[in-house]
């Protein structure tokens, strides 16, 4: 095949026209089909980079809203008492016909029942929980295992009570012109340092008002129009969120202190800031 030697004959002029026009189709083929490859891989990497973008946009997005959900919430502080913290709704109270088993006249039964909402004594935690307290706070006694704590809404109860107490001593039916507790000899808890005294009802006033601008319930009271009276009137019982009182209740009866505790000594504190501390501590 090779070996042999073969004389070179030019191609006729009708068979270099359609030599030609094959190179000149196929290439025209070949032209379409990379421009047809082209434009798709233009299109799919617009249709990529376009996915990428929306789905960056979307986690930005999901970010702000899951930020803005904790923001509502930007400093919670650390309790030995937040797993007991249970929400419900529940319907207030608005009564002003005393149909509340925990107003009128202080007498014995109404008495107990306010007590039995707070009366739980100092609450015991472990050492490790009172480590993460935002306040220190000490052992029961030297060596032991159990720091005392008192939870907030029960000494609000207490101080509550107090004052509740304390108004309506100014209100007993005993009471006329001459004889009045203005003119008798107070009894001892009615004195200025008495806990029904005016020095223990300021404190109490204060930590209430503090408690309430603390929790800022933004519940809204409401106008309805009423039949029995045909006026417009407002009213305060209305739903509200609420922590689950009973359950944060059966967790501090459940961490009640019954030893005796020493209130002399100095010994260990586990916590952050001292009491009354700026909030600067908790950062520094």
């Amino acid at each position: 095949m090779f070996g042999h030697n073969q004389n070179y004959a030019p191609i006729p002029e009708e068979e270099q026209n359609i030599h030609a026009e094959n190179i000149t189709s196929r290439s025209l083929n070949w032209w379409k089909k990379r421009k047809g490859l082209t434009t798709y891989s233009l299109s799919l990497g617009f249709s990529v980079a376009l996915n990428v973008f929306l789905i960056g946009l979307l986690y930005i997005l999901h970010r702000q809203t899951e930020s803005r959900r904790t923001s509502s919430f930007p400093h919670l502080l650390y309790s030995p008492a937040q797993d007991a913290v249970h929400y419900e709704l529940k319907t207030f109270e608005s009564s002003f016909n005393y149909t509340s088993p925990y107003t009128g006249y202080p007498d014995s039964e109404i008495n107990g029942r306010w007590k039995q909402l707070y009366r739980v004594g100092n609450s015991r935690i472990s050492k490790s929980e009172a480590a993460q307290l935002p306040n220190k706070t000490i052992a029961a006694t030297a060596g032991s295992d159990d720091y005392l704590v008192v939870i907030s809404v029960f000494h609000d109860l207490h101080c509550l009570d107090r004052i509740r107490q304390s108004l309506w001593y100014f209100y007993d039916d005993q009471w006329n012109a001459t004889y009045n507790p203005f003119t008798v000899e107070r009894p001892e808890t009615y004195k200025p340092r008495g806990l029904n005294g005016i020095i223990h009802l300021d404190h109490c006033i204060n930590i209430i008002r503090q408690s309430i601008q603390c929790f800022s319930d933004v519940t809204p009271y409401v106008f309805q129009w009423s039949p029995t009276a045909q006026a417009v009137h407002a009213y305060a019982n209305v739903i509200h969120t609420c922590r689950n009182f009973e359950a944060v209740r059966e967790w501090a009866l459940d961490r009640t202190f019954t030893g005796s505790w020493d209130g002399v000594d100095h010994r260990d504190e586990q916590g952050h800031c001292r009491s009354g501390d700026s909030v600067d501590c908790l950062v520094n």
